[in-house]
Formats: structure tokens, sequence, C-alpha cells
């Protein structure tokens, strides 16, 4: 199911000031600006900041997009845009230090979901971090999509606009390089 189209309606009425709809347009869309730019910046309140702040700029910019169809690639772009001025904007105040990558990895993963295997945590979730941080943004974007905000392989790629078969070929490409680390 292609999201531009169902999202058509809501992006024309919110072109022409229609709150509601953005609203609308808000909620379907929240959880992919947020996990996009989480994986950018890699801290949980940061990601919700610039979600926001992605959020004002859109509807300020909205009546210039000349595509409604557009509107998802556009999104994106934004939130990218917005996440790595963020992140350089982070980085120019203080470096992240490793207890800034524990916290994150502290929201990612329930500690008591499986408490044997997180035996020797800070450990796993310090090499786990290496690992997320070495990935392209792309990669990071498809496992947070996929892991922390639950959607399927087939929404991760409406999303993202990139092929279901893309998705599942990457997700599988990081597991398997997930696997030869954690196992080295």
């Amino acid at each position: 199911m292609d999201h531009s189209i169902e999202l058509m309606p809501d992006v024309l009425a919110a072109q022409q000031g229609d709150m509601a709809a953005y609203q609308r347009l808000i909620s379907r869309c929240r959880q992919m600006v947020s996990s996009i730019a989480l994986a950018i910046v890699k801290d949980l309140d940061r990601s919700e900041d610039i979600a926001q702040q992605v959020f004002i700029h859109v509807w300020q910019q909205l009546p210039q997009l000349r595509e409604a169809s557009s509107f998802l690639p556009w999104l994106r772009q934004i939130t990218r845009y917005q996440a790595f001025h963020g992140l350089r904007d982070q980085k120019a105040r203080r470096e992240l230090d490793s207890d800034d990558a524990d916290t994150v990895l502290a929201e990612f993963i329930d500690p008591d979901a499986n408490p044997e295997l997180w035996h020797g945590r800070a450990e796993q979730a310090q090499l786990l971090q290496q690992f997320l941080d070495a990935l392209p943004a792309e990669s990071r974007e498809i496992l947070l999509l996929f892991y922390r905000e639950e959607q399927s392989s087939s929404q991760v790629a409406a999303l993202l606009g990139i092929s279901e078969a893309n998705v599942r070929k990457k997700l599988q490409r990081v597991r398997e390089s997930l696997k030869e680390q954690w196992l080295s």
C-alpha cells in the first residue's frame, strides 16, 4: 500500500490551511519522523524535539509543496536535514560520551524482558551502541522503524520510500553483521 496516495487528501487539505487535516498527517507520520531523527541524533529527547521542529517547519512550508504525492519524501528530507543540523549544533556544544550511549540504549531495550540475556549489560550495551553507530543512517532508520516502532517490513518500505525486498535484505545484512561481531 502506498502511503503517499493514502495521505494525499490530508496533504491537499492541509495546504489550504486545514489544521485538522494537518493534525492527522502529524499523527500518521510522527513515528517515522521521530525514528529518522533518532537514527541520526541517537538521543530520544532530542529526536522528539527535532520532530516538533520538523512539523512546525512543514506547516510553514506546506503551501509551497508543488506535488502532494511528494509529501513523504519531502518530509523525510526535512527530517534528515533538521536532525543533522541538530546533531551539528549538539556536537558544537559537547561530544557524546559513553554514558550518553548507555542512556540511549536503555531507551531501546527493556532490560526486564530477558534478564539473563543482559547479564553484563553495560559491556553489551556499549558493544551494541558501537555497532549501531557504525551503521549507515538508512540502515539505522530501518532498524529503528522495524524493531523500536514495531513496523512491518512493508510499512518500513512505504515510510522510507524503498522496496520491501530492500528492507528485508538490509535487515538480514545487519542481523548477520551483528551476529558476526557479537560472536567475535
